[in-house]
């Protein structure tokens, strides 16, 4: 049997394979949604379906959404695929916008849940951990933040900006698993799973 970070580092493989392939051939139509979507969502579920490896699903299904939010896939525009929009047809990529950046807050807090399924929200540890998930959400869409600086790095190089402001959103979705995680165990005396 696998271990859960050896199916991550598989799923995470086929993302960025199926990431680099939409790049390349970006026909924004079944296709692409079958390669850029249904393919890396399938294999996140497939490799990590079991119960034991929940969290490590949960976080690759929150950080696959913000991924898939903008290029080059464009979730946030498969309502008028073939066109890609970011400001019209309003209401359709607002919509879609809503509901990836929720997509990706709900699965942060699933995951969040899943390693303390008994942690004090209320607890230094426990806020703490929601403020590190939460971070992990603001850097997921850091480029859609209104900051002059951040704007020019979207019109200069989008996706330099896009590979670290995941990766940081990463690093802080992996703090918040930690503490609470290390919340869980030191309040109620749980050992590793």
């Amino acid at each position: 049997m696998l271990p859960a970070i050896t199916r991550l580092s598989v799923a995470s493989f086929i993302l960025v394979l199926a990431e680099v392939a939409v790049y390349a051939y970006p026909n924004y139509d079944l296709s692409t949604f079958v390669l850029g979507v249904l393919s890396p969502v399938s294999a996140g579920i497939i490799l990590m379906w079991k119960p034991a490896y929940r969290v490590a699903l949960y976080s690759y299904l929150a950080i696959y959404f913000s991924l898939a939010d903008d290029a080059p896939i464009f979730l946030d525009s498969v309502l008028t695929w073939p066109e890609v929009t970011r400001y019209h047809p309003f209401l359709p990529h607002l919509s879609l916008e809503i509901t990836l950046h929720l997509l990706t807050g709900v699965f942060i807090y699933l995951a969040l849940k899943e390693v303390a399924p008994r942690i004090r929200w209320l607890s230094f540890r426990g806020v703490a951990s929601i403020l590190l998930g939460f971070f992990a959400l603001v850097f997921c869409y850091a480029q859609n933040l209104p900051v002059q600086w951040i704007q020019l790095i979207v019109e200069k190089d989008w996706y330099t900006l896009d590979v670290v402001e995941h990766m940081i959103a990463i690093l802080f979705l992996l703090s918040g698993l930690m503490v609470a995680r290390s919340s869980d165990i030191n309040q109620n005396g749980l050992k590793d799973r």
